[in-house]
């Protein structure tokens, strides 16, 4: 039988106890957030070390859990609510609540991307991926903005993922972004709790793409192709606003939705570890042929009375030319 552990450290406090803990991650959202309920809070306190300073919003937060001795850090981040309710609940967020705490005007010419998230992580311990795409801007403007509307801004505008692992603010094209990661093993009755995977024809599949592209003084050409009706999906490419070569583009980019594969989400125990943006391997004994790889979009974490578990969210289907453009 596995025992459930956890370490949360909260300002000055440490617990190896907790009602319930919830961490949301996605790759499609800038900040990952977490909750954590305390009960009995006042006992817990007063087994603490400098328990006179309380807790506030603003301290540091770090959730570790795991089962027997083997612990993992599923969160970093900063106390960003606190309901003083029994339990009390603490919400949370990572990294990204130290820019949204920071206002910012500024105005470029002739400037990149990376000067501009420089600008925006100065004086804090936030560093950048050093594996960002070099984007120009001609003009780019803040006006009393906070920094997670700007990140905000720069991924509207120029259709790039951005988001947090630890310290680090990761930016890049959506599933190019990291180095391709070891798969995730995954089979059906094997490690998988449950599973609300459907799986869809290529047939089936309809998609609308909208293409746009973007000059340096950040103008923008667009373009649609693929199903009228279909779901709406957007790419963005820089230096291109010829229309033809974006419908071409586009042509070739909807052939990466359009496959034989699952899509959903599988509930399995806490390991095997994953975070957004792995790759799950997927296995179903029933159905061998439809074995697959998936871009992980989203992970939903929970530990707490119900047990510890994990539930991956299946993206898109990684096929060779995905692999090719994230080697």
């Amino acid at each position: 039988m596995h025992v459930l552990i956890a370490q949360i450290v909260v300002g000055n406090f440490s617990f190896i106890r907790a009602k319930e803990v919830e961490i949301r991650s996605s790759s499609k959202t800038i900040a990952d957030t977490a909750s954590i309920e305390l009960p009995n809070l006042k006992k817990l306190l007063a087994e603490q070390v400098g328990g006179l300073n309380g807790i506030k919003v603003g301290d540091p937060v770090e959730i570790n859990l795991g089962y027997g001795e083997d612990l993992v850090t599923e969160f970093i981040g900063f106390v960003k609510r606190i309901e003083p309710n029994i339990p009390l609940k603490l919400e949370c967020e990572d990294y990204a609540f130290v820019l949204r705490r920071k206002s910012y005007s500024k105005s470029w010419r002739n400037t990149t991307l990376k000067e501009v998230l420089n600008y925006l992580i100065e004086g804090t311990d936030i560093i950048l991926d050093a594996k960002m795409p070099k984007v120009d801007f001609e003009k780019f403007r803040l006006d009393k903005v906070n920094g997670v509307f700007a990140l905000e801004k720069i991924k509207e505008e120029f259709g790039l993922s951005i988001y947090f692992r630890g310290t680090t603010l990761m930016v890049g094209e959506p599933y190019t972004l990291e180095t391709y990661l070891p798969a995730v093993q995954y089979e059906y009755g094997v490690n998988i709790i449950d599973s609300d995977l459907t799986f869809r024809e290529k047939d089936d599949v309809k998609i609308k793409l909208r293409v746009v592209g973007v000059t340096k003084d950040n103008k923008q050409q667009k373009v649609e192709v693929g199903d009228p009706d279909g779901e709406l999906r957007t790419m963005h490419r820089y230096g291109i606003t010829d229309e033809t070569t974006l419908k071409r583009l586009g042509n070739k980019e909807l052939e990466k939705y359009k496959y034989d594969g699952y899509e959903g989400s599988i509930l399995t125990f806490g390991r095997p570890f994953c975070l957004h943006s792995y790759v799950a391997d997927y296995r179903d004994p029933n159905f061998p042929s439809r074995a697959g790889k998936y871009f992980i979009d989203s992970v939903l974490i929970t530990w707490g009375i119900g047990g510890y578990r994990r539930k991956p969210e299946f993206g898109l289907k990684l096929t060779l030319q995905v692999k090719e453009r994230i080697n």
